[in-house]
């Protein structure tokens, strides 16, 4: 049953749906997107930022989860797949945030 947020201006109007609702739609998510959504943020507001803060600065819990949702798809202890996102052919992968579980 989908949770519904009530409209604080306009007291007249339908309830508006959870965005968290609406990320349940999704097939796939990222790495970021899932740890996110994990430690109860909307990856909407913040998955594109997320990873250029300083720790500190991050979700409670968010790095951990992060580590423990990469580990668990290297381990292939849950279904995905990594694909390394390169700025170009001759670097490093930037980083997860396009890996997908």
């Amino acid at each position: 049953m989908p949770r519904y947020i009530s409209d604080d201006e306009d007291q007249g109007s339908r309830p508006k749906v959870d965005d968290f609702e609406y990320w349940r739609l999704c097939d796939e998510l990222s790495i970021v997107d899932a740890a996110l959504l994990a430690v109860n943020c909307s990856p909407g507001e913040m998955s594109q930022q997320v990873e250029g803060w300083d720790a500190v600065y991050r979700p409670n819990g968010y790095d951990a989860v992060k580590k423990a949702i990469t580990s668990a798809l290297c381990l292939e202890k849950i279904k995905g797949k990594m694909v390394p996102q390169y700025s170009d052919p001759y670097s490093q992968p930037l980083n997860v945030r396009h890996q997908s579980i």
